[in-house]
């Protein structure tokens, strides 16, 4: 886990080499605006999301990919975690050997 918390304490996730979001739900939209507000959104590379009626469309140009197509092409970057079923995630990305895990409680 690198971080826990909020995206506007998150220093970290500036310097980041890319960044994938965990969960195309409901608070997508927020977490896409703050990350437009902090100026990093073109670090997203994609949105990680099992909904397999999500998977191949696009969030503003974002695309959206199983978790198994992320993990296997983008190994090595930020994930971001904000939703509901975060601990699961969480326990998927840790299992599947991810280092950096953003948490956020709120955004």
């Amino acid at each position: 886990m690198k971080y826990i918390g909020h995206l506007k304490y998150d220093d970290a996730i500036s310097h980041s080499k890319g960044i994938v979001i965990c969960g195309g739900g409901e608070k997508l939209a927020n977490l896409v605006e703050s990350l437009e507000n902090r100026g990093i959104i073109n670090k997203v590379l994609a949105i990680a999301d099992r909904d397999k009626k999500k998977q191949g469309s696009f969030y503003k140009d974002i695309p959206i990919y199983s978790y198994e197509h992320i993990l296997q092409n983008y190994p090595r970057v930020a994930y971001i975690v904000y939703n509901q079923y975060a601990k699961e995630i969480c326990d998927y990305l840790f299992d599947e050997g991810v280092q950096e895990i953003h948490l956020y409680r709120e955004v």
